[in-house]
């Protein structure tokens, strides 16, 4: 082979069965709309000395009951988090 000639591929035949180019692609096996993990959703608050982490926990906590993990991190200037939902969309709890 020169040193300019375009390669050339090779299609394998992977079974007998095989009659088309499309049997050879990828297909999906799970539904997108079928999740197997909860969704999870990254949110960032500015960070303040006089509003620690646990108050904003707490209230993440009492939105959110059984949600636990919610892997706080400080960033900057900001706290961020894992919640299930977007706080901005999220309902209020009731008082």
């Amino acid at each position: 082979m020169s040193a300019n000639a375009a390669p050339q591929w090779r299609r394998t035949r992977i079974g007998s069965t095989l009659t088309s180019d499309s049997s050879l692609r990828r297909r999906q096996t799970v539904p997108f709309d079928t999740a197997a993990a909860p969704k999870v959703v990254q949110e960032r608050y500015p960070a303040y000395d006089d509003f620690p982490w646990i108050q904003i926990r707490d209230y993440l906590q009492m939105k959110w009951p059984s949600w636990t993990q919610f892997n706080e991190a400080r960033v900057g200037d900001s706290w961020q988090f894992e919640v299930p939902e977007n706080l901005s969309k999220a309902k209020t709890p009731p008082s």
